[in-house]
C-alpha cells in the first residue's frame, strides 16, 4: 500500500504543491503581519508551481482544462468582488487566487464551481448589507 502510494507520480506532484502552497502562504502572511504589504516574488513562485502542478495533472487526466479554469473564474469572482467592496486588500486578492491555483484538484471537488457561482453572490449581497450599516452606523456622528 505505502509502495504504491510512493511510486504514483500524482502523490507526488500534489505533495509538492501543497508543500509549495503552505511554504509560500506562511511566509507571506508573516511578511504581511510585519510590513501590510505581500510581496511580488512569492505570489509569483506560487503561481508558476501551480501552472507547472495543474499542467502535469491535465497531462495525467486527473483534472481537465474546463475544471481548472471555472475553479481560477470563480476564485477571480470572489476574489475581486471582496477587493472591491472593501472587505480584503489586492494583496490579499492576488495571493488567494494563486493560492487557488496552487491547489491540487483531488482537494477541490469538480461540483465547486457551480456551487459557488450560485452562492457567492447571496453571501456577497448580505455580507455588503450588513456591513454598509454597520459602517454608516459606527460613523455616524451623534445629534
Amino acid at each position: 500500500m505505502l509502495q504504491e502510494l510512493v511510486r504514483n507520480p500524482v502523490f507526488w506532484i500534489e505533495f509538492g504543491m501543497l508543500s509549495a502552497l503552505l511554504t509560500i502562504g506562511l511566509y507571506a502572511s508573516i511578511w504581511d503581519i510585519r510590513t501590510r504589504l505581500i510581496p511580488n516574488k512569492p505570489v509569483l513562485i506560487l503561481l508558476a508551481c501551480g501552472i507547472l502542478g495543474q499542467m502535469l495533472m491535465i497531462h495525467l487526466d486527473v483534472t481537465s482544462v474546463s475544471q481548472v479554469g471555472g475553479n481560477i473564474l470563480v476564485a477571480l469572482g470572489i476574489a475581486l468582488s471582496l477587493t472591491f467592496c472593501g472587505f480584503w486588500a489586492p494583496g490579499d486578492a492576488k495571493l488567494f487566487c494563486t493560492a487557488v491555483l496552487a491547489l491540487p484538484p483531488s482537494l477541490i471537488p469538480p461540483l465547486a464551481p457551480p456551487i459557488s457561482l450560485a452562492a457567492a453572490p447571496g453571501v456577497l449581497i448580505l455580507n455588503a448589507m450588513f456591513f454598509w450599516r454597520t459602517r454608516f452606523r459606527l460613523n455616524a456622528s451623534p445629534p
